[in-house]
């Protein structure tokens, strides 16, 4: 039998946004499985209290600062070790429509040396947000590009379970004692892509991330926070100085999951 998953949702303020993404898993998932810890990460205190109040069923965690990497590694470090097999990283704006905790939980039952397991994401508008990441090689000029398997797609996208290069931390399981073995989340991030780095480690190890299409979630994406007029500069720095690095030394090891264009 698999064991427990603490599901972890760092967020700040869009109360009534976070407790349609809690109740959406306590509707479509068995609440004997899982526990929900919110990390709380600047929210007034009359949002602290709402939150308090009527969303039922969670471990409520506050912090003073906001960096995705330390919350989520802040929340796992204070974990207790016993309880928990499983890791599920969540943003405050996804809405599961399905059983997706069955779901994930049959890839780990099903398959050997599974790194990270996520689910397919669609926009408000239904078209795709995630079906799986990808890393591209442009020959022209070597250089790389990440994205996400049909991004914007109305029509084709997974319905059934493959093996990808990576998935998106907005919604991604874990063992637990895997993502304390591979040095978890990367701080050094300013903005975003320590979960890539974190899936390209997995895979250079001989883990193997699978995105399960049967498991359905929306993706509110770029409502959560107050846009940083910093924010592409600062994604800028994190990816060509950060993640890119990363990359390029493991490269041997993850060359078959890379697409050259």
């Amino acid at each position: 039998k698999l064991g427990k998953i603490a599901i972890i949702i760092p967020t700040k303020g869009n109360v009534l946004m976070l407790k349609e993404c809690v109740d959406s898993f306590y509707e479509h998932c068995d609440k004997y499985k899982f526990d929900v810890f919110i990390a709380d990460t600047g929210s007034t205190n009359e949002e602290k209290k709402w939150t308090k109040e009527n969303i039922e069923g969670i471990k409520l965690l506050e912090y003073d600062f906001y960096n995705f990497a330390k919350i989520n590694n802040e929340v796992v470090r204070s974990l207790p070790n016993d309880l928990y097999e499983f890791i599920l990283f969540s943003n405050n704006d996804i809405k599961v429509m399905n059983d997706i905790i069955t779901g994930m939980l049959s890839v780990f039952d099903k398959n050997k040396m599974v790194g990270t397991v996520g689910a397919r994401l669609h926009f408000k508008d239904n078209t795709i947000q995630h079906d799986g990441m990808v890393i591209y090689l442009k020959k022209e000029n070597s250089s790389f590009l990440i994205s996400h398997l049909n991004l914007y797609n109305y029509y084709n996208y997974s319905t059934t379970t493959k093996e990808v290069i990576g998935n998106t931390g907005g919604l991604m399981m874990i063992r637990k004692n895997t993502f304390e073995n591979k040095g978890m989340f990367n701080e050094k991030y300013n903005t975003c892509f320590e979960d890539v780095e974190l899936n390209v480690l997995l895979t250079s190890s001989g883990l193997k991330n699978y995105t399960c299409g049967e498991c359905v979630s929306y993706h509110y994406e770029s409502i959560t926070r107050n846009e940083d007029k910093g924010k592409m500069t600062k994604e800028g720095y994190d990816y060509h100085n950060t993640l890119i690095p990363v990359v390029k030394q493991n490269i041997d090891k993850i060359k078959n999951n890379i697409i050259i264009i």
